[in-house]
Order: C-alpha cells, then sequence, then structure tokens
C-alpha cells in the first residue's frame, strides 16, 4: 500500500517523491485512419491512391499523457474493411489479413514516417513528439508478417517509426497481452487501420481500443551476497536486496505505484522445465509478509529474508522480483539463484 507523504517547510522544502501511476483511456478508430497522416496539419493530402486528407482520414490521436519508458498495453475488438463495397475485403480481427488480399503489403515510408510491412486491416500505430514529423528523422522500416512477426512480448519503437498493435495480444485472440515501450520524446500515439498510402478514404469498419499505460522499473541486480549464485550445504538465510528505479528516481513505499513488489521461487532438478515453488516459501521474522519485499529507509533498499529450510530437494531454486500487482512492471527485473546439494 502506498502511504501518504507529506511535504515539510523548515529551513528547506523537503519535497515527496513523485507518484506515477497506472492510466488509461479508451478510443474509437475508424477503418478510414490513415496513420500516415500522423501529426500532418489540416489540408494535408495524398496526390495518390483514394487522396486520403487530413483531417478527415487523419488517425485517431489517444490523449494519454506518455511517460518515456513506460509501457502501453492494449485491448482492441473490431474490424476494418479497406474496402467498403467489397466483403472479402474485412478482416474479424484487428490483427487483419482478408480473404481477399491475404499476402503482407508494405506501405511508406511516407510524410516523415517509416514504412511498415503486414497484411491489410490490421490496427498500427505511431509515437509522435510535439510537432510535425521530421522528414529528416524517418527512422527504418519494420515488419510484422504474421504469424510470428506478431508475437513478440515486448516491442520498443522509435519516434516516428510505424508498427503493429493488432489487437494487442501475442496470438490473434489468444496469448499474453504485449508492451509497447514509449520512446524518448513522445507526448503523442496515433492509432489507424493498415492500408496502402493515401488508400483509407473508402475504408469501413472501425476498432475499440482501450490502452493502459504503467510505470515500468528496472532492477539492476540483487545486491551481495545474492548477487551470485550461492551453494546451499546446510539450510541459512539469504538476504535478498535490491533497488527499484523509474529513469533516475528510486523507487520507494512512497512512490511505488501500487503494491510492493513480491518474490517468486521456481525449482529445476536439471532436466524439463522449472516448477513454481513459491508456495512453500516461508519469510524469517516478523519483517516481511507472504513473499513480498519491506522497503528499508536506512539502506534504501527493498529487502526480503528468504528461509531455505522449505527447499530440501536437491537442485536450483530461481528467485525473481516481480510487480505485487498490474499497476507497474519491473523489467529488467532481478534473479539470484541458490542451488541445495
Amino acid at each position: 500500500m502506498v502511504r501518504l507523504c507529506f511535504g515539510l517547510l523548515l529551513l528547506a522544502m523537503v519535497l515527496c517523491p513523485t507518484l506515477v501511476v497506472a492510466q488509461s483511456v479508451t478510443v474509437t478508430v475508424p477503418g478510414t485512419s490513415d496513420i500516415f497522416l500522423a501529426g500532418q496539419p489540416s489540408g494535408t493530402c495524398f496526390p495518390f491512391g483514394n487522396f486520403d486528407c487530413a483531417p478527415d482520414q487523419s488517425p485517431t490521436n489517444v490523449g494519454l499523457p506518455l511517460v518515456p519508458g513506460s509501457a502501453l498495453q492494449f485491448t482492441v475488438t473490431g474490424g476494418a474493411c479497406n474496402d467498403a463495397g467489397i466483403p472479402a475485403t474485412c478482416s474479424s480481427t484487428p490483427d487483419g489479413g482478408t480473404s481477399f488480399q491475404p499476402d503482407p503489403l508494405t506501405t511508406g515510408p511516407l510524410l516523415g514516417l517509416s514504412g511498415i510491412t503486414t497484411v491489410f486491416d490490421a490496427m498500427v500505430g505511431v509515437f509522435l513528439g510535439d510537432g510535425p514529423p521530421n522528414p529528416s528523422g524517418t527512422p527504418g522500416n519494420l515488419s510484422f508478417i504474421p504469424p510470428g512477426g506478431t508475437s513478440f512480448q515486448t516491442l520498443a519503437p522509435s519516434l516516428q517509426q510505424v508498427f503493429f498493435i493488432g489487437d494487442g495480444l501475442t496470438g490473434t485472440g489468444t496469448g499474453q497481452r504485449q508492451n509497447f515501450i514509449v520512446p524518448t520524446g513522445a507526448t503523442r500515439l496515433f492509432l489507424g487501420s493498415m492500408d496502402g498510402g493515401g488508400q483509407n478514404r473508402n475504408n469501413a469498419g472501425s476498432f475499440s481500443v482501450q490502452i493502459v499505460s504503467t510505470p515500468v522499473y528496472s532492477c539492476s541486480g540483487f545486491a551481495p551476497p545474492f548477487d551470485i549464485p550461492i551453494s546451499l550445504h546446510k539450510d541459512r538465510a539469504i538476504p535478498v536486496k535490491m533497488q527499484l528505479f523509474n529513469g533516475g528516481t528510486l523507487i520507494s513505499d512512497l512512490n511505488i505505484a501500487g503494491a510492493a513488489p513480491v518474490v517468486n521461487v521456481a525449482f529445476s532438478a536439471g532436466s524439463g522445465g522449472a516448477t513454481d515453488v513459491t508456495s512453500e516459501l516461508l519469510p524469517l521474522g516478523q519483517s516481511n509478509t507472504g513473499n513480498q519485499l519491506r522497503f528499508d529507509t536506512t539502506t534504501n533498499q527493498w529487502i526480503y529474508n528468504l528461509g531455505t529450510v522449505p527447499f530440501t530437494t536437491s537442485g536450483t531454486y530461481t528467485v525473481t522480483a516481480v510487480s505485487g500487482d498490474s499497476s507497474y512492471q519491473i523489467s529488467p527485473t532481478c534473479t539470484g539463484q541458490f542451488v541445495r546439494q
């Protein structure tokens, strides 16, 4: 639980650490949204295709405050048609793809935005700063050819680099929620439907999109002695200590976005997959509860006193620090191992 922080004004002002919390917004993205008109002023028109123009075919500006380094997650439903008069050009999923045009296409680079290779009718996005795209800063093209090219867990596009979003899952209608990392300098996110450049005017359909922004905290590694694997010949306590940062800001129990981080333990006997044995975890002493770390204000560290008594089977135990709830993420995270002989 986040504690309240009060500033005191004595000889100097004492400021509370900045609290960055999860935010969300829901928008509708018409199939007529041409991603390559992102950031363009009213009256900008393509001299080819179906002559898409701003603002009528402009992509949707989601209006969500963006924090560089934070992660966005998308929940997307609906579908688009790249020709309103031909039902076979419609896709029933935000991942796109139609029976009439099943092959991927490459569109761009155009108007300062990178090109992209993916299927028709997929939902796509692009991050921009405050001004229009800078043609001299156009990044390289990205390719998202399903299924492998759209099954990523995390994507970190650059400014002005058009990227695939689809339904926001690693599979079509299934899998894990994907993370899209906000680049440095980004203040706006635009969403549109994949088509040829200037071709969205005659499209139909729409996407309903929920976007959730969560802060991402980094962990550079557990502090000694758990910065290297520990070999156990007898039971002992292992002090698990770490620091979390959001950019250059130390994350404490005063400014963490949600519940305190927790430790998970996985066991491997050397062959086959690992087994989650977190339920066997017992903290030592009264300072920790369950598998939750506590913040120590003296050392400015998150600490967990891990008892090894419950872990009697010979093998490797991997300890990982993860977020206490969905209000934030830890990436990269901290991991450590102890080996029971």
